[in-house]
């Protein structure tokens, strides 16, 4: 579809923060019928130039989640890629070739939210893009990312991991920096008015899918009142149910390569056997000190630019 086909629709990006129930919420309202969201959530095209400022290893990831995605859109592979990128402009329009009569085109890329280039280079193409932003306290936000990272690094403490990401270390800084609610707010409405955003707060999403749903179709121009169904439990985190057996095995090679070459719903069940619940994994007060004193101005200056009180988040 070209750009003068999309230009009457309202395009909008559900542009953050990761681990603040983005992957629900785009599901939720892709049920809308007056909604198409993208078939596949964080394409990132408009972040594509920081995806590449990373070290070679993740600069290949990328390639090869693009590849993937090109195979998909080229009929080469039956299904939507779990995870992938669109880097090029041709493979991002193509995603939404499928767009009929929907009045509201939608794009969740998390990354959007902290990579610096990506608000001008929305604007470049979506000067009226509107944007829905989901806030979570910093320190849980950080906390979940910690939890969702153990299948990478199984045996990483929590301290050691704040610690290294504060430093920078192993590419962990991104972790950090998307806390920085204020300072990544000002840099987008530096390149569109604060009435194109719709704001959340992760606490009241969880407490009222719906009534936050309702809020952003109406903020999106569609009908607040169709019926979604917002009771399954999407994403939900997973944690190695052995840890240094999981360590073992992402330490061989062979290994990881089987299972990436395994149907998804293969992988699934096998991820299913190795992974326990987070419910008796929680955050030591000495952590949660740590990111409060962090983050404490950059909270203290995003409930002023949402007009909300954050004071909970300071505890």
């Amino acid at each position: 579809m070209t750009d003068a086909a999309l230009a009457p629709k309202v395009r909008f990006f559900v542009a953050g923060v990761a681990k603040a129930g983005t992957t629900a919420l785009c599901q939720f309202l892709g049920q809308h019928p007056q909604i198409f969201m993208c078939p596949i959530k964080e394409p990132t095209f408009f972040a594509a130039r920081e995806l590449f400022s990373f070290d070679a290893a993740s600069s290949a990831s990328a390639e090869a989640k693009a590849r993937e995605v090109r195979r998909w859109l080229a009929g080469e592979t039956p299904h939507a890629p779990e995870h992938g990128f669109a880097l090029e402009w041709a493979d991002y329009e193509a995603l939404f070739r499928d767009v009929r009569e929907e009045h509201a085109i939608g794009d969740g890329s998390v990354n959007y939210w902290w990579a610096p280039g990506a608000p001008g280079a929305i604007r470049e193409r979506f000067p009226d893009a509107r944007f829905v932003v989901m806030l979570r306290n910093p320190a849980e936000r950080l906390f979940s990312q910690y939890l969702a990272m153990r299948w990478a690094y199984p045996l990483r403490s929590l301290d050691e991991f704040i610690a290294m990401a504060l430093e920078r270390r192993d590419g962990l800084g991104v972790v950090i920096d998307v806390g920085y609610y204020a300072t990544h707010l000002e840099r987008f409405f530096g390149y569109f008015p604060r009435e194109q955003f719709s704001i959340h707060l992760y606490d009241d999403f969880s407490a009222d899918p719906r009534s936050v749903c309702r809020d952003i179709f109406a903020f999106l121009g569609v009908d607040p009142d169709h019926p979604i169904n917002v009771s399954p439990r999407i994403n939900a985190p997973r944690l190695p149910r052995w840890r240094r057996l999981h360590a073992t095995l992402r330490s061989n090679g062979a290994t990881r390569a089987l299972l990436g070459r395994m149907p998804r719903r293969w992988r699934e069940r096998v991820r299913d056997v190795f992974s326990g619940s987070r419910s008796q994994e929680v955050m030591g007060a000495p952590d949660r000190r740590v990111l409060v004193e962090h983050y404490r101005d950059e909270i203290q200056k995003t409930a002023k630019l949402i007009d909300r009180d954050l004071s909970q988040w300071l505890c």
